[in-house]
């Protein structure tokens, strides 16, 4: 077990898991893992697998491989059942052998368990010499056994979601874990706890002004979406009345000069939501209705930029020659930030940055893709 010893806080996986329960027994459920792990291929490319539940027991299957390599049709036709887990794994520590492909099965008092896991457990050393001394053998270099050794051998309890619950709170570091049993499945995820609130609140940006008339656009944000959780604030790029715009637009993007159903002016606006993690606003999305031939004249007017009525797209615009148009988008990176409680944009995207900046990172505990 001199493998997870070493290893230390050292990230050792990055894969991807797949979990369905289907209470209509005409879904193929290992297909449906298959079809799932096919899409998550590019998050571990090593081995596969999957684990499918009837009520009785578990079935499963995992290789070395890519999925289609992995499995054939006949190899998916024996796995039938109501519940599937899969995994496929990418490792950058420990050996590359089958042993270490998942789901991890595993029998122990409270039934049958599967495990499929993704993440990096910091105590892995610490649980390993305490099982250890408790009479526990690893057969492999995965956190996955830990996990399955602590919910076979720490816990009495005759009732498995105490016994798994009570296993993944000796657990400290960032992970995923999909845990089935013959009937049930279970997702551990502890870094996501339900924090939005139900519903979303709507001020336009004057408004938010005449509340904050002595804060900055930032603070005003911070100080609204602290209080409601989600807000959704309107007329993004509009003069206000201390004559600033509460946050830049372009003149031939959005319409932020149409007066809206309150008579302030502002067909757009930013869902922003409170960051518990930063302690300040955190926006996840843009949108609005976009220029028209009239906002569109009327924006440039007020912005100077009287020019660009000569630029194709904006010509075309203006003699009606375009339909009218929304638009919007997810910051798909900055919803994984806030979701998965990550600091900074780089712990969820592959780039380039300076070497101060990871240096500056990794002392505060952030470590950079």
């Amino acid at each position: 077990m001199t493998d997870i010893k070493e290893r230390g806080d050292q990230m050792e996986e990055a894969c991807g898991v797949f979990g369905i329960y289907a209470q209509d027994e005409s879904i193929n459920v290992a297909e449906a893992a298959y079809y799932g792990l096919f899409a998550l291929q590019h998050r571990g490319q090593e081995s596969a697998g999957i684990a499918v539940a009837d009520g009785k027991g578990i079935k499963h299957y995992r290789n070395l491989g890519l999925v289609p390599e992995v499995f054939d049709e006949e190899i998916l036709h024996g796995l039938t059942g109501r519940i599937s887990i899969g995994h496929v794994r990418y490792s950058t520590f420990g050996s590359k052998d089958v042993i270490n492909s998942q789901p991890l099965v595993a029998r122990c008092k409270i039934g049958m368990l599967a495990l499929a896991h993704n993440g990096n457990l910091v105590n892995s050393r610490e649980l390993v010499r305490y099982l250890e001394d408790k009479g526990s053998l690893f057969h492999s270099t995965s956190d996955s056994e830990i996990l399955a050794h602590l919910i076979k051998k720490e816990h009495s309890s005759e009732h498995r979601i105490f016994a798994i619950i009570d296993a993944l709170n000796m657990l400290e570091g960032g992970f995923a874990f999909l845990i089935m049993t013959e009937n049930r499945l279970y997702v551990g995820f502890p870094q996501i706890v339900p924090m939005l609130p139900e519903e979303i609140r709507f001020i336009h940006a004057q408004r938010l002004l005449d509340l904050y008339p002595d804060k900055t656009p930032k603070e005003r944000e911070n100080e609204i979406v602290r209080r409601y959780g989600a807000v959704f604030v309107m007329g993004i790029g509009a003069p206000l009345s201390d004559g600033r715009p509460h946050d830049g637009r372009a003149a031939d993007y959005d319409d932020w000069s149409t007066p809206g159903e309150d008579g302030y002016p502002g067909l757009n606006g930013d869902i922003l939501l409170w960051n518990p993690l930063l302690e300040s606003a955190f926006e996840v999305s843009s949108m609005g209705i976009r220029v028209d031939e009239r906002s569109l004249a009327c924006q440039l007017d007020l912005r100077g930029e009287r020019d660009k009525e000569s630029l194709y797209f904006h010509r075309k615009l203006l003699a009606g020659e375009l339909p009218c148009t929304i638009g919007g988008g997810i910051g798909q990176s900055r919803l994984c930030m806030f979701l998965l409680r990550k600091a900074h944009i780089g712990e969820i995207q592959s780039s380039i940055w300076p070497e101060s900046m990871r240096r500056e990172c990794s002392e505060a505990g952030i470590e950079l893709v």
